[in-house]
């Protein structure tokens, strides 16, 4: 696998999916995916086997292939990179980046380690204004758990039906509803 791509647009996929590792063998790695469909789009993948994030970034020019490379390794290098085009290639499982002067060698590990992560299912779905989703997640996010002792309440439920976007945090003791009209909102498919 080898891809060309500036390194800004490397830095800002690999803040976008960052969150996602858990700082643990394969799971403190990222994805990186050039398709032989779209070998001008990179895509990143992180997971921490809970939620999974997904980015991608314009490539110049690309071969198809995976890699699975240290995120947080190659996330410092690429931010302390100048916008240069930023040369990847993967042999092995071991990545050189080369940009303008600078050449790092980073040890990968075999992309077959790296979990399956769904696409997501999306059958429908609606914009909403992003002041109007702010706010709801605002004032609901406050009564989800912060501790370890129920882990299944860690999250905000979000639940869109008949035109109404339903918000639901709770930790046990607290719970907040919002619900915010979408009737209104454009669809999408």
């Amino acid at each position: 696998m080898k891809l060309t791509l500036q390194a800004r647009e490397l830095s800002h996929a690999l803040n976008a999916v960052i969150g996602g590792t858990d700082g643990r063998g394969p799971l403190s790695s990222v994805l990186l995916t050039v398709d032989s469909l779209s070998p001008n789009t990179l895509t990143l993948t992180t997971t921490d086997n809970e939620i999974a994030c997904r980015a991608s970034a314009a490539v110049a020019t690309g071969t198809p292939g995976r890699a699975l490379l240290p995120a947080r390794k190659l996330h410092d290098i690429v931010r302390a990179l100048p916008d240069f085009p930023l040369t990847i290639t993967i042999k092995q499982h071991n990545a050189t980046l080369v940009a303008g002067s600078s050449r790092y060698a980073l040890a990968g590990l075999d992309p077959d380690q790296f979990p399956d992560v769904p696409e997501p299912l999306v059958e429908t779905g609606v914009r909403l204004d992003a002041a109007a989703c702010r706010g709801i997640m605002r004032r609901t996010l406050y009564a989800v758990g912060e501790t370890g002792a129920k882990f299944a309440l860690h999250g905000l439920s979000l639940d869109l039906a008949d035109g109404i976007l339903t918000a639901v945090g709770t930790d046990g003791h607290r719970l907040c509803v919002e619900t915010l009209d979408v009737h209104g909102a454009e669809g999408v498919a």
